[in-house]
């Protein structure tokens, strides 16, 4: 994964840039696990549907978390 040296040649050091990348992968595993509860629970009340209208929210939410993420990085240089 290169998003720590991006985060390295922007000016961070590699302990920050390191927990960034930490925490970020953290966000991800934690909300695979919100996203599965999430998934069943809709699957239940919509059959044929649910999983697929949470997965689309999912990936639809996670472009501005990302662009987010890429902005304020930019910007601790």
């Amino acid at each position: 994964m290169f998003l720590t040296l991006y985060f390295q040649l922007l000016g961070m050091s590699a302990a920050a840039a390191s927990a960034l990348v930490a925490t970020f992968l953290a966000g991800l595993a934690g909300g695979g696990l919100i996203g599965g509860i999430l998934g069943d629970a809709a699957e239940q009340k919509w059959p044929g549907h649910g999983r697929i209208a949470v997965a689309q929210v999912s990936v639809a939410s996670g472009i501005p978390f990302a662009l987010l993420l890429m902005k304020v990085s930019s910007l601790s240089i």
